[in-house]
């Protein structure tokens, strides 16, 4: 996206950060005018700061305020402010009420901040020593002339800075080139004080009694944004120049958001220019925005027909071809006059909207929203201009070729320049455009199944605090779109703007401006996340156990289904047997790590229950009371590489456990712990997963993949059904997943290779492939019926995205996590066609869960060590989960 809004939003923290200093240092300032003839017109922010001594507190406390910070400013700031606490002179004469700090681009990586201010009755006999600390040896700040001034370098320690003091202004900064400016500036007259608008705003701050404002000069901002932003992103934000000269604004702070209400001015050449013969007017298209959006653009307009005569002779003023050249060529390709054309057929409001896969450089990931006049005269017209366009019906909806691929930039223009127009679909009134058929059909699944945001309360909240009257809004996520926002950033803008307590507390950004009799007006508004997340789900009880958690807590029933518990085992190795009401029925510590299941079985065939579960070295097989089964533990012939596997063939109880050892063999036990007859250690190479069993046609078939890609066909006795191997050169990651047929030769296993092509393995050696996407070697792959319609779907996971495909390839659903997901997708399926879909995130320690259509449930993420555990039991699902510090918590969901 290319808005200059993202700007704003990106520099309020340089700006937040800078005011931190002077809140805290209760600095008066005088409000003296003259200081502008030392701000350069290169600053690309001016800030206003006023003080009031009850905001000390609030400014060291509140959460709102560090967690926009930038740790080099904090320093800064501190080390200015020690000095002025020391210097109680100094300090005394700074006793007025305003100070201004003006900031520009240094070079391609820094940006730096020169802080201006006004000594009452303050002559130092010496200004070599103007920040000399009472009662400590002199420090003499070396000067040197410049410009008919002496600029100073104070260095004390690890304190260094540069100033100036012109009675009675001071002048500071930590970079000496910016002490030149303002002076080079003072004496050619390139400052803001014969500004109009500056001097507006300073009108608009005479009686104001806003702790902040800002004065924000578009023409120097893109340079000053291009530290921040990385290509292609930052090419496309030079066109911020082009929709306004300045803006100037005030903080209205709030402990739980930052509101900024101002105004915009724009000459006749800039965009918003345009909006000064609009009226505002409530949204209609955001009734119909996917639930999916993480950003979106909404212009409505009054007077369309005037906005677009506007718009042509703005761009021959600018001297701007592009849109002229753009109509020249659809004139010559349909014979048509396309500003007729669209002045005839499309309405006043435009959306574009852009999903968590949206690409800067490819324009994919959006779709644009116009109002039609009408409908079926819309579509009669675009017949006659393509006899056969390309079409495609998906879910009853036609999606056709367009033949106008910069269509919204036509209609609308600049804000909407970089998208294209490749295909279309009508929905009632509504004209639907992307650059591809995926994104269209991805919007047609959520418009059907009613996933939109005027259904998501917390958007609906957000909404709500905005003018519910505007011509132009800008909206953006931030919290859980972080990793969108670090793809548009340069490493620096990274390390700045994207932190541990940056960003990702905040919930959401907007923008809006509002044409009116006053001129333009505009607001910011970016409320923090709430931790008070309503939430579908109830707490019973949690404990805490005697050391952390070493693997996820699982829920067990008994034989008879009577008796519901949970296993765990803490970091000491030490397993703990807990029932549904929290109290620890033993705990028995067995030396090593479990890393398989725990599987119930009936040991003596009496009903009663007993728990099985390997570590690297044993199998072990103990009852409810915590007692050891005769001949167990039993030492394996070699060390496990995987949990072991548990058959009963005819569910007689006859039970065959099989277990992958690192010699690269498979060794199979019968429940008493004596190898199986027949089945001597099959070498199997190093197995991607454990032993699968499958029944087709009354026929039992045990099957095993290794990562070279070789597949083993056994029957119950050991002896090989099949056996062949992938082509050379393949590996596989990810586990093979059975995906059962009333077809004999249509029963296959499927998964990915290291490609991420999904291959399907049939048990009669054929093979097949399809790729969906593209995939790094780290990608997670699960095969479930994830949709709920009775067909399995295809669930990627790679780095931070987490991607869901339906049987057909079409997108279902996806999202965008914080971190990176180092562990593989998790599926709950607790009744026909219904079933949640998890992830555990190792680096964040939370939990998410996706219903079928792809929306996070309430409550969600939670924290937790790793992987929940689900029962259902008599329509009650139940959830237990283990958190890093050792704690069970038990949850209905």
């Amino acid at each position: 996206m290319k808005k200059a809004v993202w700007i704003i939003s990106a520099l309020l923290t340089i700006i937040i950060s800078m005011a931190y200093f002077y809140f805290r240092s209760s600095l008066n300032i005088n409000n003296n005018k003259d200081i502008f003839s030392y701000i350069s017109t290169n600053n690309a922010l001016v800030v206003s700061l006023k003080y009031e001594s009850d905001l000390q507190d609030i400014f060291k406390n509140d959460q709102n305020i560090p967690s926009l910070l930038f740790s080099d400013f904090i320093q800064e700031s501190l080390e200015l402010e020690s000095l002025l606490k020391q210097n109680i002179l100094l300090q005394n004469s700074v006793n007025a009420q305003e100070i201004y700090i003006a900031c520009q681009k240094l070079n391609a990586k820094n940006a730096g901040c020169l802080y201006l201010t006004s000594l009452n009755n303050f002559e130092p006999e010496d200004p070599s020593t103007l920040f000399n600390v009472d009662d400590q040896p002199v420090v003499y700040a070396k000067a040197r002339a410049f410009e008919g001034s002496n600029i100073y370098h104070y260095l004390n320690g690890t304190k260094e800075f540069y100033y100036v003091y012109n009675s009675p202004y001071l002048l500071v900064s930590k970079h000496p080139t910016l002490i030149e400016d303002a002076l080079r500036a003072k004496l050619n007259g390139s400052t803001y004080s014969s500004n109009l608008v500056f001097k507006k705003w300073q009108d608009t701050q005479a009686n104001s009694k806003t702790l902040l404002s800002m004065f924000v000069n578009h023409q120097a901002l893109n340079e000053f944004y291009s530290i921040y932003f990385q290509l292609p992103f930052q090419k496309s934000l030079y066109f911020s120049e082009e929709f306004a000269d300045y803006s100037y604004s005030e903080l209205n702070y709030k402990s739980d958001a930052w509101i900024f209400n101002g105004e915009v001015e724009a000459s006749e050449k800039k965009y918003f220019h345009l909006l000064k013969s609009q009226t505002e007017n409530r949204s209609y298209l955001l009734n119909y925005l996917s639930n999916n959006t993480w950003s979106f653009q909404n212009l409505i307009l009054s007077d369309a027909i005037l906005f677009r005569n506007d718009l042509q002779i703005q761009h021959k003023l600018i001297q701007d071809f592009y849109y002229e050249a753009e109509q020249k060529l659809v004139a010559k390709k349909y014979f048509i006059d396309i500003k007729t054309f669209i002045n005839e057929q499309i309405g006043e409001e435009f959306i574009a909207s852009y999903n968590a896969n949206y690409s800067v450089l490819t324009h994919t990931g959006y779709v644009g929203m116009m109002v039609l006049k009408q409908a079926n005269v819309f579509e009669e017209k675009l017949a006659r201009l393509v006899k056969n366009p390309r079409t495609e019906v998906y879910k009853s909806q036609e999606i056709k070729s367009f033949p106008f691929r910069k269509f919204m930039f036509l209609a609308a223009g600049l804000p909407f320049k970089e998208l294209e127009t490749k295909f279309y679909t009508i929905i009632d009134d509504r004209l639907m455009v992307a650059a591809t058929i995926a994104d269209l059909k991805k919007y047609i699944d959520d418009f059907q199944s009613d996933q939109l945001l005027k259904n998501n309360e917390p958007f609906q909240n957000y909404i709500s605090t905005l003018n519910d009257q505007y011509n132009y809004l800008f909206f953006t996520g931030i919290s859980g779109y972080e990793n969108n926002i670090k793809s548009l950033l340069t490493n620096k803008g990274n390390a700045k703007l994207i932190e541990r307590l940056g960003w990702s507390n905040y919930s959401a950004f907007s923008y809006q401006i509002t044409s009116s009799d006053a001129g333009l007006i505009s607001s910011i508004y970016m409320p923090m996340k709430s931790d008070d997340t309503e939430t579908s789900i109830e707490q019973k009880w949690q404990i805490t156990l005697d050391a952390e958690l070493s693997n996820s807590p699982q829920w067990i029933r008994s034989i008879g289904k009577t008796e519901t518990y949970i296993v765990v085992q803490d970091d000491t190795n030490t397993v703990y047997l807990i029932d549904e009401d929290s109290n620890i029925k033993w705990k028995k510590n067995i030396n090593q790590k479990i890393i398989s299941n725990i599987e119930v079985v009936d040991y003596y065939k009496n009903g009663e229950t007993q728990l099985l579960f390997n570590t690297s070295n044993y199998i072990y097989v103990i009852d409810l009371t915590g007692q050891m089964m005769p001949n167990y533990p039993i030492k394996l012939a070699a060390t496990a590489s995987l949990g072991l596997s548990l058959f009963d063939y005819e569910k007689d109880k006859n039970y065959r456990i099989f277990i992958t050892c690192n010699n690269q063999c498979v060794y199979g036990y019968d429940i008493s712990g004596r190898p199986i007859d027949g089945w001597n250690p099959k070498r199997v190479g190093q197995a991607l997963d454990r032993v699968q069993h499958i029944n087709v046609k009354g026929k039992d078939v045990l099957f095993v993949a290794n990562n070279q890609g070789y597949f083993y066909f056994y029957n119950r006795k050991g002896e090989v059904q099949a056996q062949f191997k992938d082509s050379a050169g393949i590996e596989y990651h990810n586990p093979f997943y059975f995906d059962a047929n009333i077809e004999f030769a249509k029963n296959r296993f499927i998964s990915t290779d290291q490609k991420g092509k999904i291959k399907s393995i049939f048990i009669d050696g054929r093979r097949m492939y399809k790729t969906v996407g593209n995939w790094t070697d780290k990608h997670f792959f699960t095969f479930a019926d994830v949709m709920g319609d009775e067909k399995s779907d295809y669930v990627f996971v790679d780095n931070n995205q987490l991607m869901v495909y339906q049987d057909d390839t079409t997108l279902g659903f996806n999202y965008q996590f914080n971190s990176n997901v180092i562990h593989p997708p998790f599926i709950w399926r607790y009744k026909q066609n219904e079933s949640l879909l998890g992830i555990f995130s190792e680096e964040t320690q939370q939990v998410y869960l996706f219903d079928r259509t792809g929306k996070l449930q309430n409550g969600f993420p939670l924290k937790a060590s790793a992987s929940p555990s689900f029962l259902i039991d008599n329509e009650l699902k139940k959830m237990i989960i283990g958190t890093k510090e050792g704690k069970i918590i038990y949850y209905l969901l």
